[in-house]
């Protein structure tokens, strides 16, 4: 009696798991009911706008500062650990880049040469500026207290008279 080589398991499972996942995404609405690709309407839902619009303008890039500051340490005074000033306050850089929205801040400043910027909806005194380093990310800096006052021009010494 002779035997028949048999057909591996993957032959079977993976068209199968095609078809499964196939019959699911056109149902329509899951469980959550979240709309599914299974129809028109779904794929612009889950795709963003039609493609038609997407040729229209291509040139249209998302908003985002007009420099990014991907090395700070570029800047003589972020190198010597001098605060950044705003106002009558100092500010220094408080924790990792966290990813804020662009279009939820304003630009407020310069600071030698290193544009920041505040909360679009803020109105009263900062409490924190962001500095672009990274698409998306931005380094908060906090106050630390009154800026620093200026170092007055030294005054000549009055001449002395002799002993």
């Amino acid at each position: 009696m002779e035997r028949r080589p048999r057909t591996p398991r993957i032959v079977w499972v993976v068209p199968a798991l095609a078809l499964a996942v196939g019959a699911a995404a056109c149902t329509g609405d899951d469980a959550g009911g979240v709309m599914r690709a299974g129809s028109a309407e779904g794929l612009v839902w889950r795709l963003g706008p039609p493609a038609s619009a997407a040729s229209e303008d291509t040139a249209a890039a998302t908003a985002r500062p007009d420099e990014i500051y991907y090395d700070l340490t570029a800047y003589e005074w972020y190198r010597r650990g001098e605060p950044l000033i705003a106002g009558d306050l100092a500010f220094q850089p408080d924790g990792v880049p966290l990813p804020v929205s662009f279009d939820s801040l304003r630009r407020a400043g310069n600071y030698q040469g290193v544009d920041y910027y505040v909360r679009r909806d803020l109105s009263g005194p900062l409490d924190t500026l962001f500095v672009p380093v990274f698409d998306d990310y931005w380094q908060p800096f906090l106050p630390v207290g009154p800026a620093p006052a200026a170092n007055p021009a030294a005054r000549p010494q009055p001449a002395s008279s002799g002993p």
